[in-house]
Formats: C-alpha cells, sequence, structure tokens
C-alpha cells in the first residue's frame, strides 16, 4: 500500500506533524480536492498535501520511531478520508479550524 503525506506546520506549538493517508480508489477525489482548496484558502504555509506515493513500510518506519511533542511527528491514518460536501463551504476559519492539531485525523474513518 502507499500513502500520500498530509503536513501541519504548527506555528504555535513550533511543531510540524506529517499525516500519512493511503493512497485507495475511495481516497483519492476527496484528496484530489482537498489539495486546491488548501492553497486556494491561502493556507498552503501551514497545511500541505504531497501527493507523492510513499510506501506503506516506510510510514511504518518513521512512525515507529516518531519522537513527539504536542503530538507525534509522524501519524498513520487507516481508512477512507471522507470529507463531507459542507466541509468546502466552511469559512476559512472554520475551514483551518477543523483541520488545527491534527483534525485531518478526524476526516479518516475505517472502512
Amino acid at each position: 500500500m502507499q500513502f500520500v503525506t498530509f503536513i501541519e506546520i504548527n506555528d504555535w506549538e513550533g511543531e510540524t506533524w506529517r499525516f500519512y493517508i493511503p493512497i485507495s480508489e475511495t481516497n483519492l477525489p476527496a484528496l484530489q480536492v482537498l489539495s486546491p482548496a488548501l492553497i486556494s484558502r491561502g493556507l498552503g504555509d501551514t497545511y500541505k498535501l504531497d501527493l507523492s506515493p510513499v510506501d506503506e513500510s516506510y510510514v511504518d518506519k518513521v512512525v515507529e520511531k516518531s519522537r513527539s511533542g504536542y503530538m507525534a511527528y509522524h501519524n498513520k491514518c487507516a481508512g477512507t478520508l471522507r470529507l463531507p460536501e459542507k466541509f468546502f463551504d466552511l469559512s476559512n476559519e472554520d475551514f483551518e479550524r477543523a483541520l488545527y492539531k491534527g483534525g485531518i485525523e478526524d476526516f479518516v474513518k475505517p472502512e
């Protein structure tokens, strides 16, 4: 299995967190709309979605060895990325609040 990397740069905590989201047919539509939404909302300095595939063996290794601060610096998500349609209708502030401090994990649900 391969993963994409959702990156959150949290200036308040002075930390960067990576969330690895599985690449699957069910996740591709959400991933394809999330990336441009981050940029169009001007959140590209705080949140990034790197669509370069990463092997699960690498993900498992960095998650296992991950240091942590406020939360682990590397986090493996499992399941389906479900972004409700209304998510994209949120104000910029609410959109960012939903993703804040690892909120992306709340949108990846077990299959």
